[in-house]
């Protein structure tokens, strides 16, 4: 049974602040009219019993029968290593509005090493376009500029070991994130990068238990200005009832330029508790820890350009 998913094609939700707080799930299952018959399709995924099998996309019609499946077509080769067809399925997506261009989003895993798919399928589940990503897809939300249509993907870039985002304009959708390092190159992928492509650094707190800042969330303003959220840590304080996340913000602009970064309340309260613990030797200094919010870099198509301060 599939329950207590949220609808990602309603982000930004009306009282969401420009100060993101918490991610909005993906869900597993989405009702739409993809083909335009005036009936709604829902699209599913199953999980296999066996893990070796896999999960699938399945579309059922309004009379509740199979119309087609889907399953990754094809193996995740980075590197020298094959990893095999990935096993996961974990979100699918069709956006309410024409800033998805009305495709069917879908992303498939590596269930235990670090490649992923991102894939967009026409309303009878045929490949339209597909992302390699040398680590995981978490989130995938959508805006327009200048009257063409991008996707916003977030996750982890895992030869960076931290947070990324790969930006796309829909219609040309493909190609594999970029990689410096031979390892993290895929060798599958169809040609082609994303039309932005910025790693977000890493703090103290996201070195404390092992972990790995990930893109939390996107928020799209009214203005265009998208609000990346990254998670550094996340953490169940003392006292506390729910996570406190250690999330650091920033805002681009229209243009995708990074010309703010902050760090989100309780970040604080979670830099704070881990120094009285001693895992930190300082607490929080808005001056000192302002300095780990850069740099952020960006692909420029040979290499990553460090961007020190707000670009202008």
């Amino acid at each position: 049974m599939y329950g207590g998913h949220t609808d990602p094609a309603r982000v930004p939700l009306p009282n969401l602040s420009a100060r993101v707080s918490a991610a909005v799930a993906i869900s597993p299952v989405s009702i739409s009219d993809g083909d335009g018959d005036g009936r709604s399709e829902v699209l599913l995924i199953a999980h296999a019993q066996d893990a070796v099998e896999g999960s699938t996309l399945q579309c059922l019609g309004a009379d509740g029968r199979l119309r087609w499946l889907f399953r990754p077509p094809d193996s995740l080769a980075f590197g020298r290593e094959d990893h095999g067809p990935p096993v996961r399925l974990p979100w699918v997506t069709v956006p309410g509005d024409d800033r998805g261009a009305r495709s069917i989003w879908v992303s498939a895993e590596h269930g235990t090493w670090f490649p992923t798919w991102v894939c967009r399928l026409d309303a009878s589940g045929e490949v339209l376009g597909r992302y390699g990503s040398n680590g995981r897809v978490n989130k995938i939300r959508f805006t327009s500029a200048r009257g063409r249509q991008f996707a916003l993907l977030g996750g982890v870039n895992n030869e960076r070991k931290t947070a990324a985002m790969a930006v796309f304009d829909v219609e040309r959708f493909g190609g594999a994130a970029p990689a410096q390092t031979p390892k993290y190159r895929c060798h599958n992928c169809t040609p082609g990068q994303p039309d932005h492509y910025v790693v977000f650094p890493q703090t103290d707190v996201s070195h404390l238990m092992g972990g790995m800042p990930v893109v939390a969330e996107f928020a799209v303003q009214p203005s265009g200005e998208i609000v990346v959220s990254v998670q550094q840590h996340s953490a169940l304080l003392p006292g506390e009832d729910s996570y406190s996340l250690a999330l650091t913000n920033y805002r681009l602009d229209a243009g995708f330029r990074v010309h703010d970064a902050e760090y989100f309340a309780q970040y604080v309260a979670a830099h704070d508790f881990y120094a009285s613990t001693g895992s930190l030797d300082h607490r929080f200094d808005a001056g000192r820890e302002s300095a780990q919010l850069w740099p952020v870099l960006r692909w420029n198509g040979l290499g990553y350009d460090r961007i020190e301060r707000p670009e202008r």
